[in-house]
């Protein structure tokens, strides 16, 4: 059925008509046009109703084009054109349209990368409080070579998104980088900073936090070295895993290269598996990773976990 393929845009659409209603203007038959005409299949109508009432000046509208123009499958994608809508809505405060056109111009979407912009857009809906502005603006700034100004903003727009979003990512990025220290002295090495926003992170079932937790308890940094918790974290990692969000890539593993020599081979072994378990999309258990790990290093009682 359409209304399933299409949920996130119908809900965007139908709040849209049910607040203009709500106000008693006219347009908002229109809005509620558009939501039928998207439920039956109808694209080109509902694009049609859409742009009238964007080129009228709704700012609901013009988001609504920009987002037609770029998430709908059914709707040849056009990115610049929906820049120029989401531009629009934008210049009028309407803060998803500012989170969007900030994506778009940091290279997610089909148009020519601008950084600055994209920095412009994403500081100005996270001032209007987003939190996923807040958070993947803190990444733009640490990416390249950031600033002492950018290294310092970027930490307070965690901390800000932290308190705005459930996913637990700002809190991960920040425990990532104080374990690191790779942006000292703005961010210092520091693992008892890390463990606490780590720890925080897999509050909230980042499945990178609990692989952060593991690594932890692998060094002995910030903890006791304990090879029976760092795989109990690697395994609740694998339990948090959500396969949609890939995050496990080379990249990631790159990651964990950089402590190669703070670790025997049978760790990164089972690291292995605990990739290709997720990838595989199975559950990593303790018996695909006991194997790897040395019995009297790792005294972790399976029998609890079976």
């Amino acid at each position: 059925m359409v209304w399933n393929k299409h949920t996130k845009l119908q809900k965007v659409l139908f709040l849209v008509s049910f607040l203009f209603c709500l106000s008693g203007k006219a347009a908002g038959q229109s809005f509620v046009d558009a939501t039928i005409a998207l439920q039956r299949g109808d694209f080109e109508e509902a694009l049609q109703i859409m742009r009238i009432l964007a080129d009228q000046g709704s700012d609901r509208a013009q988001y609504s084009m920009g987002y037609l123009l770029t998430q709908d499958e059914n709707i040849e994608p056009d990115p610049d054109q929906a820049a120029e809508w989401y531009l629009k809505a934008a210049n009028q405060g309407h803060v998803r349209a500012q989170y969007d056109l900030g994506m778009l111009y940091s290279g997610n979407g089909g148009i020519k990368k601008d950084m600055p912009s994209a920095i412009k857009w994403l500081r100005k809906a996270a001032e209007q409080g987003d939190g996923y502005a807040s958070n993947n603006l803190a990444r733009i700034l640490l990416e390249a070579t950031p600033t002492e100004s950018d290294i310092l903003e970027a930490v307070e727009l965690f901390k800000r998104a932290a308190t705005q979003l459930d996913g637990g990512h700002p809190e991960t990025s920040l425990g990532w980088h104080y374990f690191t220290g790779e942006f000292a002295p703005m961010i210092p090495q520091d693992y008892e900073e890390s463990l606490k926003w780590n720890r925080a992170g897999a509050l909230k079932g980042h499945a990178n936090a609990y692989s952060n937790i593991a690594l932890h308890y692998f060094t002995g940094f910030g903890v006791e070295q304990n090879y029976s918790e760092m795989v109990r974290h690697l395994v609740r990692s694998a339990d948090s895993f959500d396969s949609s969000l890939s995050w496990v890539t080379e990249d990631n593993q790159d990651e964990w290269e950089e402590f190669r020599h703070l670790a025997p081979e049978k760790f990164w072994r089972a690291r292995e598996v605990y990739w290709e378990s997720i990838k595989s999309a199975n559950d990593v258990s303790l018996d695909a990773l006991l194997p790897f790990l040395d019995s009297q290093q790792c005294d972790f009682e399976l029998q609890s976990r079976r």
